[in-house]
């Protein structure tokens, strides 16, 4: 795997240009950011949190396919650059380079892996971060700041077919040429979650917790030191890239220097400049912290009585509660998948649906203790709505409010009105439900 941003189009210049020649040819095509995130904070034995790196609900396909859009330059129309380098492949249409956020990926046949032009079934870039990081449980996030501190792709303007067959610089050593097994945009990013998984579930790492001496540089004159590993997540990191930056290297920003070492250095200014400290961790509760982390309210006086459960990400279903208390988390980051409402003694008298994450709304109500949403999918609920039947509805009211992502508590709506959001891809983590007398 690369140590390095730098050497991400290395393949396609070796035929032409001299070492230092390709390096300067490197800095015209990914040059450095004039404002990099503070190297003050790094530790080389805490790159990541575990948490953070297992944050799966940080970005829906919008929310990806949006910031490659926005990172990505996709109007370059210099193509004649594409001669230079016969033995690679450009994409060009409509007189300009389609970059990463435009692309399209073979997910069958004989191209699988491979940029399309035409034909074939295929997904958007945006579409297999996704979906890889859900089906490897791996924050997209990082995966996204992989392809970009690995092959430079977020940012390119004019990638090539080399760069996305090695995507992530997964089975690509740096004293040995890339395993072809691995080629493939999907390929690689798989490869490089399951591996990133693997670690974070306690499986097997040249790097594990404690005490390790990690070298500055494949070549071994340049030293190491010794660097205690906080959390798996690092060791992943570690696994990956098996080498830390030197003190020159940190101070150098984005830039070079004599036996600097700079893909876990880049890994951590990407995520710093464009998500924030990638060292932030919060615990995951237990059942019993969830139910005490949320306040209840005083129980309203009714004949009838309301229970409600829901089932957050990474916990499960939580216990059923009544009578206006509160049903999910707060302050724990964490998406509620699923509810249910059931009503003593009147099966039919309450109806409710879920807005999900990717597919909206709910076609039908449910009743009765039906499971709402997707439970163990991992896609979040944005919004619900609550009603009650005619003959109910004469003699009460049905109140209920949603704890919403970077909002908390919304304000109270009734009978059927919508609670949460729609169309912001914010997660509700928690509701409370009430039923009033009339």
């Amino acid at each position: 795997m690369s140590i390095q941003t730098q050497k991400i189009t290395l393949a396609k210049l070796s035929f032409l240009f001299a070492f230092v020649a390709a390096f300067a040819f490197l800095a015209l095509k990914f040059p450095t950011f004039s404002s990099a995130a503070s190297l003050d904070n790094f530790h080389p034995g805490n790159i990541i949190s575990d948490y953070t790196m297992s944050n799966v609900d940080t970005m829906s396909v919008s929310d990806i396919q949006h910031f490659l859009t926005e990172k990505g330059n996709c109007n370059d129309t210099a193509t004649y650059r594409a001669d230079w380098y016969p033995s690679v492949h450009y994409h060009i249409e409509n007189g300009h380079f389609v970059c990463l956020a435009d692309e399209r990926f073979a997910t069958s046949g004989t191209h699988y892996g491979d940029t399309l032009e035409s034909g074939e079934s295929s997904q958007t870039a945006a579409e297999i971060i996704y979906e890889v990081a859900h089906e490897y449980e791996i924050n997209p996030q990082v995966l996204i700041v992989l392809l970009q501190k690995e092959q430079g792709l977020i940012t390119d303007s004019w990638p090539n077919s080399t760069q996305y067959r090695s995507a992530t610089g997964y089975g690509c050593p740096d004293t040995a040429a890339c395993d072809s097994k691995y080629y493939g945009f999907k390929n690689q990013l798989k490869n490089a979650a399951a591996l990133f998984r693997t670690v974070l579930d306690g499986g097997w790492t040249n790097y594990p917790l404690g005490e390790n001496y990690i070298y500055y540089n494949p070549n071994r004159d340049c030293g190491g030191s010794v660097v205690n590993i906080e959390n798996l997540a690092t060791s992943s990191l570690y696994r990956y890239t098996p080498y830390q930056p030197n003190s020159a290297a940190l101070a150098a920003g984005y830039g070079t220097v004599s036996c600097g070492a700079y893909g876990n250095r880049n890994f951590y200014l990407y995520f710093m400049d464009w998500f924030g400290d990638p060292t932030v961790t919060v615990k995951l509760p237990t059942k019993e912290e969830v139910s005490a982390s949320v306040s209840s309210v005083e129980a309203l006086p009714t004949d009838l009585e309301l229970e409600y459960r829901s089932s957050v990400k990474r916990v499960g279903w939580l216990d059923w509660v009544s009578g206006g208390q509160a049903s999910g988390s707060s302050g724990y980051a964490l998406l509620m998948d699923a509810f249910a409402v059931r009503l003593s003694g009147d099966n039919t008298g309450i109806s409710y649906r879920s807005h999900i994450q990717d597919l909206g709304w709910e076609s039908t109500f449910h009743q009765d203790g039906d499971i709402s949403g997707e439970s163990g999918s991992g896609k979040r609920i944005e919004a619900i709505q609550l009603k009650l039947n005619d003959e109910l509805s004469s003699t009460y009211d049905i109140y209920y409010r949603a704890h919403v992502q970077d909002i908390g508590w919304m304000d109270w709506v009734k009978n059927g009105e919508i609670a949460g959001t729609t169309g912001k891809s914010k997660r509700l983590e928690a509701l409370e439900i009430k039923l009033i007398q009339k």
